[in-house]
């Protein structure tokens, strides 16, 4: 994998995006924005769909970007993409609890640009303290992407972050980048290319070897020699297929409790629910060690 970062302009421990890629995802750096309103980084992935850019954002809280600001922002990722993250601003368009001034600048800046929410309307913060309400704060914003080909879940029993995961799928198929063409191997013979070469070379001499179009000749010869002790000597890697299972319906059962009653304690934020989630988590954690 690889990882693109936009830190905070402080560059302390706070605020940022990241994105982490797959090496074999053709893909390239698209904007890298850093600055106190923004943070964002977008690459440009090669899909069946054409080019889309796929962003992470974090916008801080004490910000408060106007129309135009989120506009501007949002017209440098082009005509074709997803941008998600902790937008910290809050609106019933796109779920949540209430209203407020960054989230009816933002959808405006949206409308002007005819773009969309990617979000599936529950909360995705759950504040530490008890007083304050969950909300929804994490979503994407799309532009020129057809709401068929996408959609969004919650991954409710992954990490433990007072955010919850959020997962956006896009039906499209990436484009690999070709792996290159190698001579050689972990598995080449080396003992068996050296014999072959031994075996078949030809050792030319000056007598044979007059004018240049005998020197090309016999460059060929010599380079289709290696190649073809090379190929001959280096059997191809073994297929890897991915290992499939089907989790035993115990197992299913557990996570299902783990995920209400990990519900229930971001809600209380007691700690005898904090106590009876870690247990079943801890339980569930082995259950999924045994099955690898």
């Amino acid at each position: 994998y690889k990882l693109y970062q936009a830190p905070h302009p402080s560059d302390r421990a706070r605020g940022g995006a990241a994105i982490l890629i797959k090496n074999t995802i053709k893909h390239h750096i698209d904007n890298v924005i850093e600055d106190e309103m923004f943070q964002a980084i977008t690459v440009c992935v090669f899909t069946s769909l054409g080019q889309i850019n796929i962003g992470s954002v974090y916008s801080p809280p004490k910000h408060s970007p106007k129309e135009a600001d989120y506009e501007i922002f949002l017209r440098k990722f082009g005509g074709k993409f997803l941008v998600a993250g902790d937008w910290n601003s809050k609106n019933t368009r796109w779920g949540s609890r209430l209203t407020n001034t960054k989230g009816k600048e933002l959808l405006k800046a949206v409308d002007n640009i005819n773009g969309n929410f990617a979000t599936q309307g529950k909360p995705t913060y759950y504040p530490t303290d008890p007083n304050k309400v969950p909300d929804l704060l994490d979503f994407g914003v799309t532009r020129g992407l057809s709401p068929n080909n996408h959609w969004v879940g919650l991954l409710e029993d992954e990490l433990s972050s007072d955010h919850i995961p959020v997962l956006f799928t896009i039906d499209s198929s990436t484009i690999p980048i070709p792996c290159p063409d190698r001579l050689h191997n972990k598995q080449t013979d080396w003992e068996g290319f050296r014999d072959f070469i031994d075996k078949r070379i030809i050792l030319r001499t000056k007598s044979i070897i007059n004018n240049p179009k005998d020197l090309d000749k016999a460059y060929e010869e010599f380079v289709t020699l290696i190649q073809n002790a090379a190929r001959f000597n280096s059997p191809p890697p073994p297929e890897h297929y991915a290992k499939t299972f089907k989790t035993p319906r115990k197992v299913l059962e557990l996570m299902h409790e783990r995920r209400r009653l990990r519900r229930i304690w971001l809600i209380t934020r007691f700690p005898d629910d904090k106590a009876e989630f870690n247990r079943l988590n801890r339980a569930v954690n082995r259950q999924l060690w045994k099955l690898k």
